[in-house]
């Protein structure tokens, strides 16, 4: 068989085959297929890309600008599947993930605007990208774990900000936002009770952008940590002092701001629990009938932390142990 017969039967069969299909199908059904004798193929025009990629990029952005956000991502992807090489690509890339963001799908518009930084480094849209992706990290910030929007529970191992946060980081990290983002990581593990690894973040505020006005914030949400991870009174309490200077440093330079407020509710509260430690050390050695190691805890409570719960009981103890082991005291 020569090659004219065979091109002509294949025509035939491909002829009788879609006739045969579209026996009482609608006209949409079938309409967008046509022969190309080139590639010796039937085409749909819907699927197949503009002659160029600029046509092709213009025509996903009519669709972008209308908000008809599904059929742009289509048009944008043709581009990126035809001209990858095209200039336009980058372009055709960023827009995806602006639409997937007027989807309200983030977390697909974070992960295409990372793929526009890894592919397309050169492009001027990057430090508008960065501040889409963090303000994208931002917006989860406000969701519980079972509203994140565009995101299926089951496909998270961890909080999405805490990737859009690091990969901030990394795509700028001498910026203005790495150094919020950075903050915010911390916030954010320091929330999710992770606190070693908050303690880390935080120090890198203080370490990386020793100039940053996020400092004195940082340092002091890191001795928070350390209290919170201490546990309470029972623990060792090694570094109270050093904590609560921190926390001092802070109120004095920041004595409006709300983590003022708290820097003064956790220095009474680490207060509280040394007062508490050493009660129960001067209540041992009262047991053990040693009075005179017993009153130098109950003097050390009542100087120190006379405004703390256990101060007038350390003062009455005081009072009692005085006459019995310092009896000749005026």
């Amino acid at each position: 068989m020569n090659k004219q017969i065979r091109d002509r039967t294949v025509l035939l069969v491909s002829l009788l085959l879609v006739g045969l299909i579209c026996v009482g199908a609608p006209s949409p059904v079938w309409a967008y297929w046509i022969w190309s004798p080139k590639t010796q193929q039937w085409k749909n025009p819907k699927n197949s890309p503009l002659a160029t990629p600029q046509l092709q990029l213009d025509s996903g952005i009519r669709y972008f600008e209308k908000q008809q956000y599904k059929e742009a991502i289509k048009e944008f992807k043709k581009l990126l599947a035809h001209y990858a090489d095209a200039k336009e690509a980058a372009e055709a890339r960023y827009y995806i993930g602006r639409a997937y963001e007027g989807l309200k799908d983030l977390y697909a518009a974070f992960k295409e605007y990372q793929k526009v930084i890894d592919s397309y480094p050169q492009s001027a849209r990057i430090k508008e990208i960065i501040q889409r992706q963090f303000d994208i990290g931002e917006s989860f910030l406000s969701k519980t774990r079972q509203k994140f929007l565009g995101v299926k529970v089951t496909d998270l191992v961890e909080h999405p900000s805490l990737e859009i946060f690091k990969a901030v980081i990394n795509n700028d990290p001498y910026s203005e936002l790495a150094i919020k983002a950075q903050y915010k990581l911390g916030a954010l593990l320091k929330e999710l009770h992770r606190y070693e690894d908050a303690i880390a973040a935080f120090n890198k505020v203080v370490d990386n952008y020793p100039d940053s006005t996020w400092v004195e914030a940082a340092k002091f949400q890191s001795a928070q940590c350390t209290v919170l991870l201490s546990g309470g009174y029972q623990y060792d309490t090694s570094g109270r002092e050093e904590t609560i200077k921190t926390y001092q440093d802070f109120v004095d330079k920041h004595p409006d701001v709300k983590l003022s407020e708290e820097a003064r509710a956790d220095i009474e509260r680490l207060n509280e629990n040394e007062a508490h430690k050493k009660i129960d050390i001067a209540h041992f050695y009262e047991l053990q009938k040693d009075l005179k190691s017993a009153l130098i805890y109950y003097e050390y409570v009542a100087s120190h932390f006379p405004k703390s719960s256990w101060g007038t009981q350390a003062q009455q103890k005081v009072n009692d142990l005085k006459e019995v082991v310092r009896p000749n005291e005026k």
